[in-house]
């Protein structure tokens, strides 16, 4: 686990972090498994709008899956959720939002 000791807590329009120095405005959503299949399938008006804001700010969001690829086919019915429902809410945001938004998988925190 990385500690950093210049750092500061703010309200951010869109994301969870950033490095302010980036002038490109680019941030990380940090999303647990349960997390991203809430946002992309449940909560996707919601999300779409936030990805609009980073959009009108010239901003860039990486969604960052704690999670890998895979268990979207492992975990999704424990969640009520097909796999496909959530690949093609996945893709749609994609497509509609590829100029400011990707989407990483990650095993874990560290």
């Amino acid at each position: 686990m990385y500690k950093f000791n210049d750092y500061f807590v703010k309200v951010m329009k869109y994301g969870d972090y950033t490095i302010p120095c980036l002038e490109l405005k680019t941030v990380v959503e940090r999303k647990q498994f349960h997390d991203f299949v809430g946002t992309v399938v449940h909560d996707n008006k919601r999300f779409r709008r936030e990805l609009q804001r980073a959009r009108d700010d010239d901003g860039y969001i990486i969604v960052l899956v704690e999670s890998s690829f895979n268990t979207i086919y492992k975990k999704s019915y424990f969640y009520k959720t097909h796999p496909n429902t959530i690949i093609h809410f996945m893709k749609q945001i994609v497509n509609d939002f590829e100029d400011i938004c990707q989407f990483l998988f990650v095993e874990n925190r560290e």
